[in-house]
């Protein structure tokens, strides 16, 4: 690559084709853009990590949208019954986001359908490629956690700098 927006347009290009490869799972179940992935934020937090605690306001940091445009996915969510919110048990002025039954359902079928994906994918890699691509990203994740950008490095309209990764 000769500069950075030259990558920057490549990888971009690459990462474009990826919503065309994938399932169908929110569209048949109804759900916009943004509902799948708090729902499967929320089933990896509980699951994986037992924290039945989250907040909308952890849950907002966590996927990277506004508080506003998180509480509106989160009253959709709710009106089709795929999260409960209640009182925190820890802190009574506080929420807690939980996931029913139903969006504990949506989030295993969609884990298992993204894991025959990529086992699919890892096969056709072979063991010695999947192992640099495992690599690649986790010493790309290192190295931009390492990042603490500069003043170019905003949001269109924002007058803060990056904080995140800090």
């Amino acid at each position: 690559m000769e500069n950075a927006q030259e990558f920057v347009n490549l990888l971009m290009d690459k990462v474009k084709q990826f919503p065309h490869l994938r399932d169908r799972s929110d569209e048949v179940s109804g759900l916009f853009k943004g509902e799948a992935g708090i729902l499967m934020w929320l089933y990896h937090n509980i699951y994986f990590h037992g924290e039945e605690d989250t907040t909308p306001s952890s849950l907002s940091k966590m996927i990277g949208f506004s508080r506003p445009a998180t509480t509106t996915l989160l009253n959709s969510l709710e009106r089709k019954e795929y999260i409960i919110r209640r009182m925190s048990r820890h802190d009574r002025r506080r929420q807690q986001v939980l996931l029913t039954e139903k969006g504990r359902a949506f989030a295993e079928t969609k884990l298992e359908l993204m894991g025959k994906r990529l086992q699919y994918l890892f096969q056709q890699l072979g063991t010695e490629k999947t192992e640099q691509f495992l690599d690649l990203i986790q010493e790309s994740l290192e190295i931009l956690s390492r990042y603490d950008g500069d003043e170019t490095d905003r949001h269109p309209g924002s007058t803060e700098k990056s904080t995140q990764n800090r």
